[in-house]
């Protein structure tokens, strides 16, 4: 009995072995890792115009002093600054440092980051503000200012304690700059254009975007409802995964118990 389960612990660690072996070559074939700009080895979620099936966030202008990266289709162009081999990539939004350096009041709003089961970004260091209509009263926070019709009401970003957001109020959180010097008083030189964030990639789904060749080809891409899809093939759902994973246990005899 004893020698049958060795037997077939074997056959199991050898068989799953040569799963990933298979599985890491198709990788390296269909989606190798890539140089762009100054920044070497970069693979997924990451990809580049030759292959977009390779990853979610699209970097581009290799040839430029500056490289810039799509954090997903239809979605906003930012100037990246470093990748990093622990998921952090470091970006530069232009548009809303100018706000910031105008001392626009068009500051004081969520920066678009998508978000799905696929595939999810955090800001690492970030400063939540309340923005309120005037009319609400007074907001018990350390710091608060008036802009257009709307009051901004806002902690020191060391102070983590913050009271309950009233209905009327909306939530923003905006990257803030590290520094120990910085003023907590002035909210527009607080924040910052110049951020880090974490990508936080579902890893089944870089099996499931090599695999777009086999499913008709085309470009990995991102539904409505956030699930992967081949731009010419099929919707790839948890249930499909479900059904196409590969399953070891099919390649294995029957074996019989010892019959003592």
């Amino acid at each position: 009995m004893a020698h049958g389960c060795y037997l077939m612990f074997f056959i199991l660690s050898y068989l799953l072995l040569l799963s990933l072996a298979e599985e890491q070559r198709r990788v390296n074939l269909s989606c190798p890792s890539f140089s762009c700009g100054k920044f070497r080895n970069i693979d997924f979620p990451y990809s580049k115009r030759k292959h977009p099936e390779c990853g979610f966030c699209l970097i581009d202008d290799c040839e430029k002093p500056v490289q810039k990266i799509q954090l997903g289709k239809d979605e906003p162009w930012f100037s990246v600054t470093s990748i990093s081999q622990d998921q952090t990539v470091t970006l530069y939004d232009q548009v809303f440092q100018r706000h910031l350096d105008n001392r626009s009041c068009e500051s004081f709003k969520n920066i678009s980051l998508p978000s799905s089961p696929s595939i999810s970004f955090e800001i690492q260091s970030y400063l939540t503000l309340f923005k309120c209509p005037k009319i609400l009263g007074n907001i018990p926070m350390n710091f608060n200012m008036s802009c257009d019709d709307s009051m901004i009401y806002y902690n020191h970003p060391d102070d983590d304690d913050l009271p309950s957001l009233p209905p009327q109020c909306s939530l923003i959180q905006l990257p803030v700059a590290v520094s120990k010097t910085r003023n907590a008083s002035d909210l527009f030189r607080l924040l910052t254009g110049n951020f880090s964030l974490k990508v936080r990639p579902n890893w089944r789904a870089r099996r499931q975007c090599i695999d777009c060749p086999s499913r008709g080809g085309g470009q990995c891409l991102i539904n409505s409802k956030g699930y992967l899809h081949c731009s010419n093939g099929i919707v790839a759902t948890d249930s499909y995964e479900k059904n196409h994973r590969v399953n070891i246990f099919g390649f294995l005899p029957r074996v019989r118990p010892d019959v003592t």
